[in-house]
């Protein structure tokens, strides 16, 4: 009964301020949109994380930017390396296409003084007026054509990590990307976990094993 005369005041309020008839008004109301209810937005509680989680992501963030730099550091090595043997073989596209991987390396990250005027001085012999200006930017105040060819370290040039080739019964079965120095225990246990490798070799007994570090592992069955 309360819903009804409230229902009915708003019908006379509105014939009031309208001049309709009951009867428009009326269903001028019932036509009428009813407005939802506002709903407040949840308020989510922001979890800090402890201590010691926030230590291993602070560690694990270390290592992933130790990571990076050493892996820059090894392609300036082998960008020196490549530079400079194709520089003398006068195979200057090659060149020039080395460049431009390590500068795309560069722009990730990384890019200090002592990763730049190396490839600064590589570039001086292909675009002598651009080395020059950048050079000069670095704020040495001599020539880049007298700077001297920067070196590199053979041992840096190397990659992490090799393609080992997996011979069961003298047969091509896989190739397994595994570090550098891996012993044979390793290896073999590697192809082993390879699917392609271990269907040959599942329900046979290894007789012999042929082990050539960075290369090969040869299975015999």
């Amino acid at each position: 009964m309360t819903v009804h005369k409230d229902f009915k005041r708003l019908v006379r309020g509105r014939m009031q301020k309208t001049g309709e008839s009951y009867t428009a008004a009326r269903a001028q109301l019932l036509r009428a949109p009813v407005a939802a209810p506002r709903l407040e937005p949840s308020i989510k509680p922001k979890v800090k994380a402890a201590p010691g989680a926030q230590g291993a992501q602070a560690a694990q963030a270390a290592q992933g930017a130790q990571a990076a730099q050493g892996a820059l550091t090894r392609l300036m090595h082998r960008t020196i390396q490549k530079v400079t043997k194709d520089a003398e073989s006068l195979d200057y596209n090659t060149a020039i296409s080395a460049m431009m991987e390590y500068v795309n390396a560069l722009k990730g990250g990384g890019a200090d003084r002592a990763r730049v005027e190396p490839l600064i001085i590589m570039l001086a012999p292909f675009a002598p007026h651009f080395a020059e200006e950048c050079w000069e930017r670095l704020g040495h105040t001599s020539s880049v054509m007298e700077a001297r060819w920067p070196a590199f370290d053979p041992a840096l040039t190397l990659e992490e990590e090799v393609e080992v080739v997996v011979q069961v019964n003298g047969k091509v079965r896989g190739r397994l990307k595994l570090s550098r120095g891996v012993g044979q225990e390793a290896a073999v246990a590697a192809a082993m976990a390879d699917l392609g490798v271990r269907k040959f070799v599942d329900g046979h007994g290894i007789r012999k094993v042929v082990f050539v570090q960075d290369k090969l592992v040869s299975l015999v069955v």
